[in-house]
């Protein structure tokens, strides 16, 4: 078995949806975890799952960046909620009356959405301190009202990815300690850290024509294919459920 030297890794990168399969995967896996589908390791399977909001909000906040049309954006966001909200409490067992209307994970998503549009424009308008403050505050209450998953972590992330997108090195430096208090998981805060500095920049991993796996089933089966997943990998945890 070769082993790669330390010039190869160093050129190792990780497109978006790699990424994006990254932190989906270790949802599922937390996910397992919860429902009870894997009684084993749970606190351990619990852990792999804090991966994934760091990694999704930063992409989330990178697709306002590239995106040309942030209303299909948004849009997107908040239909994939709504199809979720039914297979997410089916599989966790949550009576559908229970407030709040929507306790998936796309809720905090919607809501990341709308701050990071907002802390962009005040960042390219109005660049006040004050405001940035006020409209803070605002969203953290609003976490709360709405009591959106992570309570006010996700807002927290955004501030991170957009206030100090130009300065990877105080961002990774705010990211680890916020991660670290919001999840007490040392190690890994470091692996978040890495794998968020391998990003290429790219959605996908396409070279010369395209990668073969996206060329056959094309580009938008895969961008809708991960919305999928989240409201689909719920309905299989409840099936898997009732057959056990």
């Amino acid at each position: 078995m070769m082993v790669r030297s330390f010039g190869e890794l160093s050129k190792v990168k990780l497109s978006g949806n790699e990424l994006k399969t990254i932190a989906l995967s270790a949802m599922f896996i937390q996910h397992l975890a919860i429902a009870n589908v894997v009684t084993g390791y749970y606190n351990q399977l619990l852990a792999i799952g804090r991966l994934t909001l760091p990694i999704i909000i930063f992409l989330l906040v990178e697709g306002i960046y590239h995106t040309r049309n942030k209303l299909k954006y948004f849009l997107n966001l908040a239909i994939a909620m709504v199809i979720s909200e039914i297979p997410y409490r089916l599989a966790f067992k949550i009576d559908l009356t229970q407030p709040p209307i929507f306790m998936n994970i796309f809720s905090a998503l919607i809501l990341s959405f709308l701050f990071a549009m907002i802390v962009i424009l005040i960042q390219k308008y109005i660049k006040n301190a004050i405001v940035m403050l006020v409209v803070l505050i605002a969203f953290f209450i609003l976490a709360n009202i709405f009591e959106i998953d992570y309570n006010i972590y996700p807002i927290v992330l955004v501030l991170i990815f957009v206030g100090l997108r130009e300065n990877i090195f105080i961002r990774n430096i705010f990211l680890y300690f916020t991660f670290v208090l919001e999840f007490e998981h040392f190690l890994l805060g470091l692996v978040v850290i890495l794998l968020l500095n391998l990003y290429d920049g790219k959605r996908s991993s396409r070279i010369e024509g395209g990668d073969k796996r996206e060329a056959i089933f094309g580009e938008k089966v895969v961008k809708y294919g991960y919305y999928l997943f989240y409201p689909v990998h719920f309905l299989l945890i409840y099936v898997i459920k009732i057959l056990m």
